[in-house]
């Protein structure tokens, strides 16, 4: 009944009015301080916990985004106005479940502000790394991001160039003195990659590159469409032909549990195309020499 949602709302808590101009990022940390001066001792989280606190088994990620969506909606962080005399609160449901499913994607494409800006928030709550863009700036973005391998001659020189201490997100030195740094890399390598580990070993002397899939959503797992349409990328760019038995090898490689990996050599190291035993992502690895410096 939306009549009846809207008249709950304005009865209930309710932030203050010029809550919908607060920073996406301190948005949180106000309902906080907000819960305080009515009274209640709890956080937001905390709160969202209680929902579900008679519930048998702990709340799943969507029972939980959905409502800490509610919540921001209910307390009037930029509300749904449910113009419409048919709408309710199943309205509020949707959007929430839009802006749930688009945290396991690189991109959420909205025009709706308020569900943008409720969005922002959780995002920023939740640590998800989802962009949320509007469909006249789509092709922008992308464009950002789009890996267009054209040079095949120098890629080991662009993979160098990702060692950028702007784009440093982690360094460890072992004991052994080997170094691993990995970086958020600034579009999607082969369109897919999305971090870079480097790893120099002094013993050895050579330095291990490592381009990887990292999610920082609620993503856990990839298509087969996006492994196949990766590996025959890779293949094409190293090999060039696609033999009938490299075909037979990819589809093994993506469709079977199998040790199946791609090889090339390169002068002082190679190339290797592989999948993650715990996880069963592509990883593409150069090996090569010598080491390279911080830019």
């Amino acid at each position: 009944d939306g009549k009846y949602y809207k008249n709950f709302r304005k009865i209930g808590l309710k932030l203050e009015s010029n809550s919908g101009n607060w920073n996406k990022g301190e948005v949180i940390k106000n309902i906080d301080n907000f819960l305080k001066t009515q009274g209640i001792n709890l956080t937001y989280r905390q709160l969202i916990d209680s929902l579900f606190k008679h519930k048998k088994e702990p709340a799943n990620d969507y029972e939980y985004y959905i409502a800490a969506y509610i919540i921001l909606d209910m307390f009037g962080y930029k509300p749904d106005k449910l113009p419409k005399s048919t709408d309710n609160m199943k309205n509020i449901i949707t959007d929430a479940d839009h802006s749930f499913y688009a945290a396991h994607c690189d991109y959420f494409v909205a025009m709706d502000k308020k569900l943008i800006i409720k969005s922002n928030v959780l995002y920023k709550e939740f640590n998800i790394d989802t962009i949320i863009t509007e469909p006249s700036e789509l092709i922008s973005e992308l464009t950002k991001v789009i890996d267009i391998k054209a040079d095949k001659e120098n890629f080991i020189t662009e993979a160098r160039r990702f060692y950028n201490k702007k784009l440093l997100k982690e360094s460890n030195i072992d004991d052994d003195d080997i170094e691993c740094h990995a970086f958020k890399l600034p579009k999607f390598y082969f369109n897919f990659f999305n971090y870079v580990i480097y790893t120099s070993n002094p013993s050895q002397d050579n330095l291990l590159i490592t381009f990887r899939r990292v999610f920082k959503n609620y993503s856990n797992f990839i298509y087969y469409t996006e492994v196949e349409t990766l590996t025959k990328s890779i293949c094409e760019y190293f090999d060039t032909n696609l033999t009938n038995e490299l075909k037979e090898k990819i589809k093994k490689f993506v469709y079977e549990d199998t040790d199946t990996s791609f090889k090339w050599s390169i002068d002082d190291g190679f190339i290797e195309l592989s999948k993650e035993k715990d996880t069963k992502r592509p990883t593409l690895i150069y090996l090569i020499n010598p080491k390279v410096n911080v830019i």
